[in-house]
């Protein structure tokens, strides 16, 4: 449990004591976990060396789903609807369409078939190599065409997708089309390192993690980079995720750290960890997953997501806040204030007043608190789109707010 104590005055000043826990999962010790990828009741994770490995219990087990991959070396996962892509070092792109069991390659027009990194969205996909620039399909991987005219370094590290913009990160920073592809130019201003790794995009904010700089992020689609850094000890960053509030990095050999302030200050978070090189980061309803040189990791983000608006005079008083992000697919965190330590109940409910679920604190702390509903029923059943309540009991308080849930 995160714990916060501040003091107002000139200064302000955060303490937080972490107790999350990593647990390392079954069935894939001992390999390189390179990237993650889910669809809608299976993970999948890709590996250096011993291909892909699925699991159907959220992660607790895994078990390698390789049936037609003759390249076994895995640097990106993507998925696509229902189907999913693999991109190999050697070997192209692989697509599945039945969750992992059999795998196909897609490498017509792909004339560079060292794939470094993929991206998705509804309308086409792309594919970053390693010396041959970008690639783009529309037909799901059946056929490609180059896409590479104005960058000038063809090693594509990284791929992002923000509004129909087209970031690609490199050794020699990062490479913006407004386009579609047809034409990039380079955005690197206030960017101290340019050799970029992975990039992350989180509603109007664009992330970018270098290999040796830390952090830094963008708000107007990569016009200028500012970093964010404080806190972070390692500053050779393999990874990004993001729940929508709270920001996790993985490093090369300092484990992860995570912010739950947009990046302004990090946080070490590496108890259970024990392997330092976290290449890949997901996040999975409530879990936190960890692609380490020695399998992969799980962790609980209930113990970890808790965020605090600094800029605020300390509340004296009971307080519910609204729901991040609103509106939300699947899973959205809600975060209160405890005047005194008490035992909280989050009830939620449907437009028409039925209860839906039931989520439950006991002897929460006295402070900034809160908890992840993943959208669903009592049941375990996920909910329709529409419009919910949710309800802070705490004691004799009672509080009640608006929350919409689009799929």
């Amino acid at each position: 449990m995160k714990k916060f104590y501040i003091l107002l005055g000139i200064a302000i000043f955060i303490s937080t004591t972490v107790k999350a826990q990593w647990v390392q999962t079954t069935g894939s010790s001992g390999t390189i976990v390179s990237c993650f990828t889910q669809t809608d009741s299976h993970l999948f994770e890709g590996t250096l060396g011993y291909g892909v490995y699925r699991s159907t219990d959220n992660g607790t087990n895994w078990i390698q789903v390789n049936n037609g991959i003759s390249y076994k070396s895995i640097w990106a996962l993507v998925a696509k609807g229902q189907n999913i892509f693999a991109g190999t070092i050697s070997g192209g792109v692989y697509i599945s369409s039945d969750n992992g069991d059999n795998w196909s390659q897609v490498n017509n027009g792909l004339e560079n078939k060292s794939i470094w990194s993929l991206a998705s969205c509804e309308s086409f996909l792309l594919a970053g190599t390693g010396g041959g620039g970008v690639y783009i399909s529309s037909d799901n991987g059946s056929n490609w065409n180059s896409i590479s005219d104005g960058i000038t370094d063809k090693c594509i590290l990284s791929l992002a997708i923000k509004d129909n913009i087209l970031f690609a990160g490199t050794g020699s920073g990062i490479f913006r089309s407004t386009d579609f592809g047809k034409s990039w130019t380079s955005v690197n201003n206030g960017l101290d390192n340019i050799y970029v790794w992975p990039l992350l995009v989180n509603n109007s904010k664009i992330y970018v993690g270098t290999r040796g700089n830390g952090v830094y992020y963008s708000t107007d689609n990569g016009e200028n980079w500012l970093p964010i850094n404080n806190g972070l000890t390692n500053k050779s960053i393999w990874s990004l995720a993001t729940n929508g509030m709270d920001l996790f990095v993985g490093t090369d050999g300092g484990g992860s750290f995570f912010s739950f302030d947009e990046g302004t200050n990090w946080y070490a978070l590496n108890n259970g960890l024990d392997n330092n090189s976290v290449r890949a980061l997901k996040i999975n309803e409530s879990e936190l997953f960890a692609g380490t040189d020695n399998g992969s990791y799980k962790l609980s983000l209930s113990n970890i997501t808790t965020s605090v608006n600094t800029d605020d005079i300390v509340p004296n008083d009971y307080i519910l806040y609204q729901n991040y992000p609103n509106p939300f697919n699947l899973t959205t965190t809600i975060r209160f204030y405890l005047k005194t330590k008490t035992d909280v109940k989050i009830l939620i409910y449907d437009c028409i007043g039925k209860l839906v679920r039931i989520l439950e604190i006991d002897n929460a702390s006295e402070g900034y608190n809160s908890i992840v509903w993943n959208g669903k029923n009592s049941l375990s059943n996920t909910v329709s789109s529409g419009i919910y309540f949710y309800q802070l009991i705490a004691g004799s308080f009672i509080k009640t707010k608006k929350m919409i849930l689009s799929k």
